[in-house]
């Protein structure tokens, strides 16, 4: 069927006044806020970080807010305070420098104070007073061994540099090139429907 640009934009109008292009929108917004949690939980696979309970991908969430006449994608990450330390800088490339808040070394478990599955087994060397003595190895490294056995439970730094691993950038940064796409292919349905 054949029409004017005058008619075009009277059915366009008349598509905005009736809240149509705004669930069009909103639907976009939905589909890209999906993505970028789907995105975000591949980089978390691909980037090098290694899983232990599987907490931060379940954490992360992609949420789509209608407000106004403004669509916003939302992507967080919530239970997982090791996140930040992560995703810090948001580049690959960059490091990121872990150090003590409370005492003067980080203690990072070694050899029996780890499960089989590399977790910590205890909560950490103040859980095992009396039972560690300080001693540093013949190339000065500080180290905490138990009392009875000689054996080193706990490695002693002062800090420690991880590489970032970014997730939630290079998700954002992918549904930012998707986001015409999906949005124009949203507009094109509702058109093709309505006009």
């Amino acid at each position: 069927m054949a029409q004017t640009f005058e008619q075009f934009n009277q059915r366009l109008s008349a598509l905005v006044r009736s809240g149509a292009m705004g669930k069009a929108i909103e639907n976009a917004a939905r589909t890209l806020a999906l993505e970028g949690q789907r995105q975000a939980v591949f980089y978390t696979r691909t980037n090098g970080l290694k899983v232990r309970s599987g907490n931060l991908r379940s954490s992360i969430r992609g949420e789509a807010r209608l407000t106004g006449k403004k669509a916003e994608v939302i992507l967080s990450v919530s239970g997982a305070p090791y996140a930040k330390t992560h995703e810090q800088k948001g580049r690959l490339g960059t490091k990121v420098t872990i150090t003590p808040k409370r005492s003067k070394y980080l203690a990072i478990p070694i050899g029996p104070a780890k499960t089989l599955a590399q977790h910590g087994r205890v909560p950490g060397p103040r859980s095992m007073q009396g039972q560690l003595a300080f001693v540093q190895s013949l190339k000065g490294q500080p180290l905490l061994v138990h009392v009875d056995t000689g054996e080193p439970w706990f490695l002693l730094r002062r800090s420690v540099t991880i590489p970032s691993r970014p997730f939630m950038k290079p998700a954002l940064d992918h549904i930012a090139g998707q986001a015409p796409t999906v949005l124009g292919s949203e507009l094109r349905r509702l058109l093709d429907n309505r006009l």
